[in-house]
């Protein structure tokens, strides 16, 4: 098993996010430029654009050449965190991604300010359903708005853990 932590995101982490969002599944369920350029990830490095409140890269043990995902909160409102994440292709199916949703939620409940966490995803995307439920997470209700599955959007769900 993989020991995930989570560190800030380098400058140095461009190449291996520009090679994880060349990948169809991150393009498919995330809100990812596409085409996927090396200017988008050297931009989202140094927080060009980026609308994160926070966001962490996944590593193993941090001292790997390559990263394994992104995790972020994307927004506090009404003291409720909402959660975004992928995961690199050759990172999948090894709970990285349980795992780094764990970590986030145990350090949002040092957040005096924090009641619960949230996580949008599409009805389609079974997978990303999974890794919230395995780290705790049941379905609160619909999206209002619609979600990213390719070029389609369709319905979404809200899963949300207390804290």
């Amino acid at each position: 098993m993989l020991n995930v932590v989570l560190r800030d995101v380098k400058n140095s982490d461009a190449p291996w996010i520009f090679d994880a969002c060349q990948d169809g599944e991150i393009q498919r369920w995330t809100k990812v430029p596409r085409p996927y350029l090396m200017e988008h990830a050297e931009g989202f490095c140094r927080g060009e654009g980026v609308e994160e409140r926070y966001r962490w890269a996944i590593w193993e043990n941090d001292v790997t050449d390559v990263g394994l995902g992104l995790i972020s909160v994307h927004k506090i409102e009404n003291h409720v965190a909402e959660l975004g994440y992928w995961i690199a292709p050759w990172a999948r199916g090894l709970g990285v991604c349980t795992r780094a949703v764990d970590e986030v939620v145990a350090w949002l409940t040092d957040l005096n300010d924090v009641v619960a966490a949230t996580a949008r995803i599409a009805e389609t995307n079974s997978v990303s359903q999974r890794v919230v439920t395995k780290a705790g997470f049941s379905v609160a209700g619909p999206t209002v708005d619609l979600l990213p599955d390719g070029d389609l959007k369709v319905p979404g769900l809200i899963f949300r853990r207390e804290l």
